[in-house]
Order: structure tokens, then C-alpha cells, then sequence
């Protein structure tokens, strides 16, 4: 097995993704961004399996992102 091509091809396949990503944000991504920093007392993510891995990187994104740009 080539483990260097094979993570090339993991690399190129997460960058395409990740590009379609960038060029799919719009207005309803502030609109979220907006009601999620204004929701007071606590915002939960919740899933199973790879939705539960989904809402661990949403509250990542929300708590390191959202809330620590409004401190500043």
C-alpha cells in the first residue's frame, strides 16, 4: 500500500469538499450564526455516530468561533 498517495487522495478529496463548503455559504449561514449567538442559556448539539461527530465539531465552530469573536 502507498499510504503518501493514498493521503494525497484523502487530502484532495477533503480540499474539494471543503471549497464546495466555502462557495455554498450565503445568507442563511449568518442567519444562523446570528440566532445561535443570541440564544441565551445553553445551545445543544446532540447526535449518534457520525451526527454526533457533526455536533461535536458545530460546537467546537459555535464556542470557539461565534462566542470568543463577540468577547473580543
Amino acid at each position: 500500500m502507498d499510504y503518501i498517495k493514498s493521503g494525497k487522495i484523502v487530502l484532495e478529496k477533503e480540499i474539494q469538499s471543503l471549497l464546495q463548503l466555502k462557495s455554498s455559504l450565503d445568507n442563511s449561514f449568518i442567519q444562523s450564526c446570528k440566532l445561535i449567538n443570541q440564544t441565551s442559556g445553553k445551545t445543544i448539539f446532540v447526535g449518534l455516530g457520525k451526527s454526533g461527530h457533526i455536533a461535536e465539531k458545530c460546537d467546537t465552530f459555535v464556542f470557539g468561533f461565534i462566542h470568543k469573536n463577540t468577547i473580543l
